[in-house]
């Protein structure tokens, strides 16, 4: 899998760059855990830190755009990344008997 970054963008409001970057790969599309890991050798971050917001790959083709958020810490992202609704349900609910 060959990863090159195409636009990083600084947002300083939110303290993350947004990445987009384009994939080049052999089989199946990569995972986003795997291009997870990719992003963060590159930009010298932790995995911990990297939003993947899309990976878009067409029928047939061995490349996709990569769409991530790379935050300046995990506890950054936990700021700014809301929770799914499953997660706070399980949170704020009594534990059982």
């Amino acid at each position: 899998m060959l990863l090159k970054i195409d636009k990083e963008t600084e947002n300083n409001l939110l303290h993350r760059k947004e990445i987009t970057a384009t994939v080049t790969f052999d089989k199946a599309t990569p995972s986003n855990a795997d291009v997870i890991k990719e992003l963060a050798a590159k930009l010298s971050s932790t995995p911990e830190a990297i939003v993947m917001k899309k990976i878009e790959g067409g029928f047939g083709n061995h490349t996709a755009i990569v769409h991530a958020h790379v935050y300046i810490s995990a506890e950054q992202k936990a700021k700014v990344v809301p929770k799914k609704k499953a997660k706070v349900a399980a949170e704020s609910a009594p534990a059982a008997k």
